[in-house]
């Protein structure tokens, strides 16, 4: 399962969160499917936000939230931008 996430300015860019990771830095992480060499492109909200490719084996050992399929349904979109109907 996906959620589709908007920016609420005018850029008309969205991505397709099949996955949200919380570090224990305090980094928020909204990913997409990875591609087939584990990488998954996504917004990382940490000191800035950015988007681009994560490599999720760098990440998954300081997380501590992952949500994923039904659990998305529970979260805020990131600060910006907003859950598609």
């Amino acid at each position: 399962m996906t959620r589709e996430m908007n920016r609420l300015d005018h850029c008309k860019t969205s991505i397709h969160v099949n996955q949200h990771i919380i570090t224990k830095h305090g980094w928020e992480y909204y990913l997409e499917e990875p591609d087939d060499d584990g990488y998954q492109f996504g917004l990382v909200m940490g000191v800035a936000t950015e988007m681009g490719m994560v490599d999720i084996k760098e990440v998954l050992p300081y997380a501590v939230s992952v949500a994923v399929g039904d659990e998305l349904n529970f979260l805020c979109p990131a600060a910006g931008w907003e859950w598609s109907e």
